[in-house]
C-alpha cells in the first residue's frame, strides 16, 4: 500500500452518501449543497420551515434558500439494493454571522452531523469513541511504533475492538478527513518527533470534543 486514508479508526462502508457538514449563507440567497456517493440516487430532505430546497436534475446536488435567519438541516441519504446508508447532515446557518475559524470548524462540523444521527445508543457509542482516542493519543506517543502502517493498524486494532464498524459512521470519516491531511499517508513514512506529536495532539482534540458533543 503507497497510499492510505488512514488513521481514522475504521474502514469506510457501503453504502455511504456525504455532505458538506456546514454551511454559512445569507437570508434570501442561493447555495448550493454537492452530495458525494458513488450510488446514482441520492434522497434529499430539509429540516426546517420557510426555506427550500430544490434538488437538481443530476440528483447529486440542491438548491438552498431560506429567507429568515437561523439554522437550518437538509439530510441526504442513498441505498444499495435493500440497504440503506446512514443519512448525511448538512447545518446551513442563516444570518451575517461570520464562518467559524479554524480553531472551532471541526468541532462545528462534528456537532452537525452528531445532531442528525438517529440511533438509539449514539451517545454510549460518543463515549465509546471517545475512549478509543484517548488511547490513540497514547499509541501515537508509544516508539515501539516505528512507521505510519504500524501506528495505523494499532490503532485500528483498538478500534475494531471496541466499537462495530457502522457505529458513527459519519463522525469517524469526518475524523478520518482531518487525519489525513495532518499525517503521513504512505504507510512506509518513518515516524519522528514531530509526527508523533501531531498525532497526540489531534486525537486529543478529538477526544476532547467527542467528549462535549450533545
Amino acid at each position: 500500500m503507497n497510499t492510505l486514508y488512514f488513521l481514522c479508526a475504521v474502514l469506510s462502508a457501503d453504502p455511504l452518501v456525504q455532505l458538506p457538514p456546514t454551511l454559512q449563507a445569507k437570508p434570501g440567497r442561493l447555495v448550493q449543497i454537492s452530495a458525494k456517493s458513488e450510488q446514482k440516487l441520492v434522497k434529499w430532505f430539509l429540516i426546517g420551515e420557510d426555506a427550500d430546497l430544490i434538488v437538481m436534475e443530476s440528483g447529486k446536488s440542491a438548491i438552498f434558500s431560506a429567507s429568515n435567519a437561523g439554522e437550518y438541516r437538509v439530510l441526504a441519504w442513498v441505498a444499495s439494493g435493500d440497504v440503506p446508508s446512514d443519512a448525511a447532515v448538512c447545518v446551513i446557518r442563516v444570518g451575517e454571522s461570520p464562518a467559524p475559524g479554524p480553531s472551532d470548524s471541526l468541532q462545528l462540523a462534528l456537532q452537525g452531523i452528531y445532531g442528525g444521527i438517529q440511533d438509539a445508543q449514539k451517545n454510549e457509542q460518543r463515549q465509546t469513541l471517545a475512549k478509543v482516542y484517548r488511547q490513540a493519543a497514547k499509541a501515537a506517543g508509544d516508539p515501539q511504533w516505528r512507521t505510519a502502517g504500524e501506528l495505523y493498524n494499532a490503532i485500528r486494532a483498538i478500534s475494531v475492538k471496541a466499537l462495530p464498524d457502522d457505529a458513527l459512521r459519519p463522525i469517524r470519516d469526518r475524523l478520518g478527513d482531518e487525519i489525513a491531511t495532518i499525517l503521513p499517508t504512505d504507510a512506509a513514512t518513518p515516524l519522528n518527533d514531530e509526527i508523533r506529536k501531531k498525532g497526540v495532539n489531534f486525537y486529543t482534540r478529538g477526544a476532547n470534543i467527542l467528549e462535549s458533543l450533545r
